[in-house]
C-alpha cells in the first residue's frame, strides 16, 4: 500500500476533520500509510491500514487506549473510522525524537536513555493487559516460535496466571525522548497479552541490535 493511492483530506473530511489541514507524509511500514496532520494549533498523525484490517485496527485502538489508561506516554485516540474499507486513526502526535536519532546525535547519552528505555518497558510490564489481548494469552508464543514446537510447550508451561501487557515490537525507533527522558512510545500493532519474562526482553534486546 502506497500514500499516493490515498487521499488523506478525504480520509480526514470522513473523521470530522474540515477546513484545511495542513497533511504530510511520514515513513512507515510497507503495511501501513501515516500522516503527520497540523488542525486548529493540534498535531496529530492519521494511520491507514490496509483494506479489510479491521481486527488489526481495533487491536491498535484498544491496546493504546488501555496503555495511556495506566498512565504511559502514548497517544490518545482522537478518532477511528473506515474509509473505503481501509480501517484509520486520529491519534495525537507525540513530542520527541526516536531515541535512535538522539543517540547517533548524542552518544554519550547511552547510559542515562538505556536506564530510561529500560525502566520505560517495565512500566509497560507493570500494566495488565486489557480484555481483548487476554482472549489469547498465549497467541505471542505461536507468533514469535512458530517451528519450534519444544520452545513453545516449554514457554506455556511457565506462563503466569496474570497476562501482562507486551508490546514486542519495543525498540529505539519506536521510543521518543526529549534528550532527557521517554515521551512517547508509539506502534502497538504487535503488542500481545502474555509473559513478560525472559522471552520479552530477549526479543527487545534483539530488536535494539538490528536497529
Amino acid at each position: 500500500m502506497t500514500q499516493i493511492d490515498l487521499s488523506p483530506l478525504e480520509i480526514l473530511r470522513s473523521l470530522g476533520i474540515d477546513g484545511t489541514p495542513t497533511v504530510t507524509p511520514v515513513q512507515s511500514g510497507f503495511d501501513m500509510a501515516m500522516w503527520k496532520v497540523e488542525y486548529e494549533d493540534q498535531t496529530y498523525a492519521l494511520r491507514v491500514f490496509r483494506p479489510g484490517e479491521h481486527e488489526e485496527c481495533e487491536h491498535e485502538r484498544v491496546v493504546m487506549v488501555a496503555a495511556r489508561a495506566a498512565g504511559l506516554p502514548v497517544p490518545e485516540v482522537r478518532a477511528a473510522g473506515i474509509w473505503q474499507d481501509h480501517p484509520v486513526l486520529l491519534i495525537t502526535w507525540l513530542a520527541g525524537r526516536m531515541v535512535a536519532d538522539e543517540l547517533r546525535a548524542r552518544p554519550w547519552q547511552v547510559w542515562r536513555l538505556g536506564i530510561s528505555f529500560g525502566r520505560m518497558q517495565a512500566a509497560i510490564h507493570a500494566v495488565p493487559a486489557p480484555d481483548l489481548l487476554c482472549q489469547q494469552p498465549d497467541a505471542w508464543i505461536a507468533w514469535k516460535c512458530e517451528r519450534e514446537q519444544t520452545l513453545q510447550d516449554r514457554l506455556r508451561h511457565l506462563l503466569l496466571d496474570e497476562a501482562a501487557l507486551l508490546h514486542l515490537d519495543y525498540h529505539l525507533q519506536n521510543v521518543l525522548t526529549d534528550g532527557k527522558q521517554i515521551t512517547g512510545i508509539v506502534d502497538w500493532t504487535n503488542a500481545h497479552a502474555g509473559d513478560h519474562g525472559p522471552m520479552s526482553h530477549a526479543l527487545c534486546l534483539s530488536c535494539a541490535s538490528i536497529h
